[in-house]
């Protein structure tokens, strides 16, 4: 049950002061209240003997005001006012604003000083980006962090100087400031806005969140699905936050009525009931903060300010903070890690009883005489170990000099009790031992009367007892012979893939003799033992056999591509194969048939590579498009982007003009202009008697270039480039590496020797001093150089950088 008592030590109104935001410094002395017209600072040792303003012009209200946390800087702290963050100093009993931070678009949501570097402070804003500053330099962010949604809250970890948290209306993001480009985590935290965020102080990967669901979740960002645990509430919560003393958290809730208490204390071990309830406050609680610890001191302050414009200080005494602590827990961790370092014979322990060790058949005697150097071997090592040889002797190894904890020991009725006596709670557990420990089973766990402790710190008990089982039980496994648990059998099931590297190697494409090729073709396929692939090499050596080769005028005959076997025949046989995700078959395919429609010594029926743009070649999807679950790998070809293997949905890519502004014919045919009729109908013709429609040329360079890729990641280079031979477009050529140059001193482009800008040396030489010109060296490290032969000279005897900046330069990079 809560206490229901106010136990504030000190109360200071400021009426007229409309201070929407609080923050108290690291050393405990000031706290800033933020108003539209001033900053009220207060004195904490001394809250009644008056306060300093700072005056501000400003429309816009303070949303967010801190102190920097750390003591070299404690005289500064920022505060928020729409776009901006202003940088006020305060020293010698004055303060003014030293520096502006500006780069958001729309109103600051919130800001925080980092924990660990002093000159960093992260800012959140509805602009969807989230600024970390350096106040050194406050001309832009040093580092920009983009979300689709605007941040309402942002957070520095405690424990990981890299890492932050930001909230997203009910989302939570995780981010390392070092990967900026996207969050490393992503938490569907509350189906509501989420209005608090605070780290824990002693783990790096636990969070609580507060929403406006009426929930405080607590997570480890490591488990994204499923949240630690839950506080349920009655109403929205506004804040909470970790104490600094043992496990404590403090809540400030939204009530209904402002007369309600909405500031109270809990322990995150026992969620049912706060452990305290700060009475005092007439309205909503803004802003609370921990006052530093004074030293020699156990107690602590925790300063609030609320919408009623007053100030309260409560004590926190060491009574109090007993509350928060989990003493009952660590007596039982004591006791547990206690039996958990018990020494472990290395393969048995004798557990049975000397009288039923005595009431062993004649044929067990018999077997013992079979193999007795191995016992007696056994029995020896563990006597010279040390280790206990019954559970009378492990008992006597426990620990029992543990504070508010009895062990009460039954070796003959292998059982233990267990009793934790700690302020008004109980807890009794009784522990079986079983005859096959510890060998074959685990001790088991019961709570017995009288328990007064919760289900959910029983929970966590139980939790640990398992964690010890399973230790035990893992290093038990360990010592136990593995005994067979049946055949295991290894299939080769290269046969079921639809690539086969073998067919790879021993795939050819002989231009000069495609009826060769087709039959080699078929031969390795029927030694890999792809029958199927041996009737479609069969069908493309009768298709493409000379007696059907088309003839040059088109009015002596049908060319073959238009007979049923022929074009029609080779699109159901690339529809198939496209189905199933063969693209080594189609690949080959389609090199095989362009090759055969390709007139001798002409490498392309369209003569110089075409653009893609163009209209004689565009695409409609003949066959089923598909995307490879493949994505491209260091190993990838740089000369060659295939997109990560995905051939679907480039029809807006090959579409040059859209349907609505031409007809079909010139879709298909392109919308050139033809001087001779019979110019029109031999174009025709071409394209009529090729086995290949050539709408669908994209396509079958899609495919090429992938099943490329593949023969590049085998190591078949050879075998890649004949296939790419046969694809129309070209890769984009290489463009190779440019160097631009910056000036030194004022980091603008130059071209020359001298800047024009500031007049300096572009590149100065690090040994003469000289503007370089000609051959020169540098190191891609630190960027110092100069003349080739000075370097070369300089190196010979010298390992670090002459201009004194402790760059191993040999080390780091090549002269």
């Amino acid at each position: 049950m809560a206490a229901r008592w106010s136990s504030e030590n000190v109360v200071v109104e400021f009426r007229d002061s409309q201070a929407t935001a609080m923050s108290v410094d690291c050393l405990g002395q000031h706290a800033v209240l933020s108003g539209r017209r001033f900053l009220y600072i207060v004195n904490l040792d001394a809250p009644f003997e008056g306060h300093r303003k700072i005056s501000r012009q400003s429309k816009w209200d303070i949303g967010a005001v801190q102190w920097n946390p750390h003591d070299s800087f404690a005289h500064y702290f920022a505060a928020s006012s729409n776009q901006r963050v202003d940088l006020y100093k305060w020293k010698d009993g004055s303060g003014e604003v030293g520096t502006t931070l500006q780069g958001h678009t729309r109103v600051i949501s919130d800001l925080d000083w980092a924990v660990f570097e002093p000159d960093l402070l992260v800012t959140s804003s509805v602009d969807t980006y989230i600024y970390i500053w350096d106040i050194k330099d406050t001309r832009k962010p040093t580092v920009a962090l983009s979300a689709v949604a605007g941040a309402s809250q942002v957070k520095w970890n405690k424990k990981n100087a890299n890492c932050l948290a930001t909230s997203h209306d009910g989302d939570v993001r995780i981010w390392d400031k070092r990967k900026p480009s996207t969050a490393v985590e992503y938490l569907a935290a509350h189906l509501s806005k989420i209005h608090g965020l605070d780290w824990h102080p002693d783990s790096e990967h636990i969070l609580a969140t507060s929403s406006q669901d009426n929930s405080v979740k607590f997570w480890d960002y490591r488990q994204p699905r499923k949240y630690l645990n839950i506080l349920p509430c009655q109403v929205p919560v506004w804040k909470a936050r970790y104490t600094p003393f043992s496990n404590g958290l403090v809540t400030v809730m939204v009530p209904q009525l402002r007369r309600e208490n909405s500031l109270l204390l809990w322990n995150v071990f026992d969620l049912n009931t706060p452990v305290h309830t700060f009475v005092g406050h007439d309205d909503v609680v803004l802003e609370f903060q921990w006052r530093k610890q004074k030293e020699g001191s156990k107690d602590y302050q925790l300063v609030t300010w609320s919408r009623d414009q007053t100030l309260r200080m409560w004590r926190v005494d060491s009574q109090m903070q007993r509350l928060c602590a989990n003493d009952i827990l660590d007596g039982v961790d004591e006791f547990i890690e206690s039996i958990s370092l018990l020494p472990e014979p290395e393969k048995t322990l004798h557990t049975e009883d000397t009288d039923h060790q005595h009431t062993a058949s004649h044929g067990e005697e018999e077997a013992l005489k079979e193999d007795p150097p191995r016992n007696l071997l056994e029995e020896r090592k563990s006597d010279q170990l040390g280790l206990p040889q019954t559970l009378q002797q492990e008992f006597s190894l426990i620990n029992v000099q543990i504070r508010n904890v009895n062990v009460e020991m039954d070796a003959a009725d292998r059982s233990c009790t267990v009793s934790v006596h700690c302020s008004n709670h109980r807890v009794k557990m009784l522990v079986k031992f079983p005859a096959q420990y510890p060998n074959n089973a685990a001790p088991s766990f019961q709570f017995i009367n009288p328990t007064t402790i919760t289900s959910t710190m029983k929970a966590k008990l139980l939790k640990k007892s398992r964690r010890w089982k399973s230790k035990r039980e893992g290093s038990d496994s360990g010592n136990r012979q593995i005994k067979a648990a049946g055949k295991v059998i290894i299939q080769d099931i290269a046969c079921l893939l639809p690539v086969h590297k073998s067919l790879g190697e021993l795939y050819i494409l002989n231009v000069n003799d495609i009826q060769e090729t087709c039959q080699k073709n078929a031969a390795s396929a029927l030694l890999v033992g792809r029958k199927d692939l041996v009737q479609v090499w069969s069908l493309a050596t009768v298709a493409t056999d000379l007696c059907l080769g088309p003839k040059s005028d088109p009015d002596l005959e049908t060319p073959w591509a238009r007979h049923p076997f022929g074009r029609q025949l080779l699109e159901s046989l690339l529809a198939h194969y496209c189905r199933l995700r063969d693209v080594q078959t189609l690949a080959m395919l389609c090199s095989v048939f362009e090759a055969q429609s390709r007139p001798q010594g002409l490498p392309n029926p369209f003569g110089p590579f075409p653009n893609r743009s163009s209209n004689l070649v565009v695409s409609h999807s003949r066959y089923p498009s598909f995307t490879s679950s493949g994505s491209c790998s260091s190993m990838s070809d740089p000369g060659l982007n295939t997109g990560g293997w995905n051939i679907a949905g480039r029809e807006a890519e090959h579409l040059s003009s859209p349907w609505g502004e031409s007809s079909p014919e010139e879709l298909r045919f392109g919308s050139l202009t033809y001087s001779d009729p019979r110019e029109r109908e031999r174009d025709q013709h071409d394209k009529n008697k090729r086995l290949l429609d050539p709408a669908n040329t994209q396509q079958f360079d899609d495919f090429k270039k992938c099943y490329g890729e593949i023969l590049y990641r085998w190591g078949l280079r050879e075998k890649r480039a004949e296939v790419l031979k046969f694809v129309s477009c070209p890769p984009d050529p290489h463009k190779g590496i440019e160097f631009g140059v910056y000036c030194s001193h004022c980091r603008s482009e130059v071209r020359g020797t001298q800047c024009a800008i500031c007049k300096g040396f572009t590149f100065q030489c690090a040994i003469c001093h000289v503007a370089v010109r000609g051959s020169s060296n540098f190191c891609l490290t630190c960027g110092h150089g100069g003349h080739t032969s000075h370097m070369m000279e300089w190196f010979r005897t010298q390992e670090v950088c002459p201009t004194g900046c402790g760059c191993h330069c040999l080390l780091e990079s090549t002269f």
